[in-house]
């Protein structure tokens, strides 16, 4: 008897919880309601956003882009992708920008002003050197006595050039004559020219790639020469000397050859540097300035 009035007291609990917990089912579905948000990015690509927005997806959460438009498509509950679309309009923002300027200066105008480059050697022959923030008064011209003569020295040249982070501008030095035909054999020897292919002028210089991290900048810089053959302008990369550095808003590289060979591919592409002045011994330097939007 106890048993049966036990079962009856069951089923009439049954009847009382399914219909509750049908109507909480329904709730749930109701709240969860499906929607699609179509967001076009502004700034960054579809790839980038995609990664960044994964995570915060719904279990049943779908998402594919639109690389031809530039477009994320999302479908998840309508609260979800109200998150999703305020986490976009803060993460779709234009990217910081370096103004990179690039000058030529003699070794004596660093000497008369104290700074001392502490060189590191990077691939292809290259050295740099950090040399920080120049001094206030860098744009003083100074009279340095040299071997022979006592001149006085300033800013020669100056090139600015701004490149979006993680994004590559272009730096020309000037035509490198004296080791054309060195640059040619070491350009075949790796890959970069067939037989046939010659040139006997170059336009030399630099690729330079900024990547903002923080407050500081890494910086990649890769040699580059562009020629004219067959009516078309040509260029070569150099991609197995390129070289990063850290470096700090404001603070300045200097770029130079080797030291005791006459023909490399760094005296090769400075020679731009030397058939651009008159005499001297000439660096590259280069200023990195953050800019953000």
């Amino acid at each position: 008897m106890k048993g049966k009035r036990r079962a009856l007291g069951l089923t009439a609990a049954a009847a009382v919880l399914v219909p509750l917990l049908l109507v909480f089912l329904c709730t749930v579905s109701i709240g969860a309601e499906k929607g699609t948000l179509v967001y076009k990015a502004k700034h960054r690509t579809v790839e980038e956003l995609a990664g960044m927005i994964h995570p915060l997806l719904g279990p049943d959460g779908k998402l594919s882009i639109d690389p031809r438009t530039n477009s994320l498509i999302v479908a998840d509950a309508k609260e979800n992708l109200g998150r999703i679309e305020k986490f976009l309009e803060t993460a779709d923002l234009a990217p910081a920008s370096v103004r990179v300027s690039m000058e030529y200066a003699e070794k004596g105008r660093l000497e008369a002003r104290g700074l001392t480059v502490n060189w590191v050697a990077g691939e292809g022959g290259f050295r740099f050197g950090n040399l920080g923030a120049l001094p206030a008064d860098w744009d003083r011209g100074i009279r340095i006595t040299g071997k022979h003569k006592t001149y006085t020295t300033s800013r020669a040249d100056r090139f600015f050039l701004l490149v979006q982070s993680g994004s590559e501008g272009r730096i020309d030095l000037g035509k490198t004559v004296p080791h054309a035909k060195w640059l040619v054999d070491y350009s075949r020897s790796q890959g970069y020219l067939t037989v046939g292919v010659d040139f006997v002028e170059a336009n030399t210089g630099f690729v330079v790639s900024p990547r903002v991290t923080g407050e500081c900048i890494l910086l990649s810089i890769t040699p580059r020469v562009s020629y004219f053959t067959e009516g078309t302008v040509s260029e070569i990369v150099y991609r197995e000397a390129a070289t990063t550095l850290m470096v700090g808003d404001g603070e300045t590289v200097a770029v130079a050859g080797s030291e005791g060979e006459s023909a490399t591919l760094s005296t090769s592409i400075l020679s731009g540097i030397e058939s651009s002045r008159v005499s001297g011994d000439w660096l590259m330097l280069l200023t990195c300035r953050i800019e953000r939007p």
